[in-house]
């Protein structure tokens, strides 16, 4: 089941698209919310996507009374399918995404404006960030390496992805028409999304790196616990250049980049495969003498 209630129904089209999915966020989504709400340039519409959750986000997100405001109340279907009910529905020129527990600083939208309205020929725009505790104090900060046209192809191509300045989701801003052409599978990215949103803006168009910390991302109880493993993070990677070549084929590109034959990912899978056989090893032994 769907359910969208819209906000103005004018036919205005304004020059941005908040897209803000949410899941079960209940504790932040309200800040989400406002700090879109407080920005200094208004000329946006905020789509909001529920993905099914069943705590009271819905409660929340119906308590702000804002013509702007768009909500799409969908079944859980994970962070694709709830990008792609944002992105169909999306009246802006570009599409800056927002994660529901992290918030933006009031000149976010502005900054980007200006940005864009310079460079028409922006496909893909980042800004750099602020982290963020539970309690959106700041107690760090991520930095791009300058501000400018960015292209990633000669480290796509040396796969070196630990040098590329890609930020989550909250900090990525594209053309509304490069997203609605993005290769997204709802069953491949249930979480990670951003991932092949990332690797699309970069084939679709040119890709401009903002360096002011435009976005507050927030690192709060699971996700700032969760452990990610050596081999589930070289996984990522693999599938990261997977979508990039899917995307590559979209647009009518030769080149093809295979992650798995680099160096990183060789070597990593040989640590790794060494640390499970001495830890296997060493519980045999602990068995076999206690």
């Amino acid at each position: 089941m769907l359910a969208i209630q819209s906000g103005d129904t004018s036919l205005h089209h304004p020059l941005f698209t908040v897209l803000l999915c949410n899941y079960n966020y209940e504790e932040f989504i309200g800040l989400a919310i406002q700090s879109v709400l407080r920005q200094t340039f208004s000329d946006f519409e905020l789509v909001i996507v529920d993905d099914g959750s069943t705590d009271s986000s819905r409660n929340i997100i119906d308590s702000f009374n804002d013509s702007r405001i768009n909500t799409i109340f969908k079944e859980n279907g994970g962070q694709c399918s709830a990008f792609k009910a944002g992105i169909n529905s999306a009246k802006g020129s570009y599409i800056a995404l927002l994660d529901s527990d992290d918030e933006w600083k009031p000149t976010k939208l502005a900054r980007c404006a200006s940005v864009l309205r310079e460079h028409l020929d922006i496909c893909f725009l980042q800004n750099s960030m602020e982290i963020i505790d539970g309690e959106s104090i700041q107690f760090d900060a991520v930095e791009l390496s300058s501000s400018g046209f960015y292209d990633p192809f000669s480290d796509y191509s040396q796969l070196k992805h630990h040098e590329l300045p890609y930020l989550p989701t909250s900090c990525i801003t594209g053309k509304t028409s490069a997203f609605k052409r993005l290769v997204l599978d709802d069953g491949v990215w249930r979480i990670d999304a951003d991932t092949p949103v990332i690797a699309g803006l970069s084939v679709l168009g040119p890709t401009y790196l903002l360096n002011e910390p435009l976005t507050r991302y927030r690192k709060h109880g699971s996700n700032a616990t969760k452990e990610t493993t050596w081999l589930e993070m070289l996984e990522r990677r693999k599938r990261f250049y997977r979508s990039l070549n899917d995307h590559l084929s979209l647009v009518g590109r030769s080149e093809r980049f295979h992650f798995q034959n680099s160096q990183e990912y060789i070597l990593g899978q040989i640590a790794s495969t060494k640390w499970y056989w001495l830890r296997g090893l060493w519980s045999r032994l602990r068995y076999r003498f206690s």
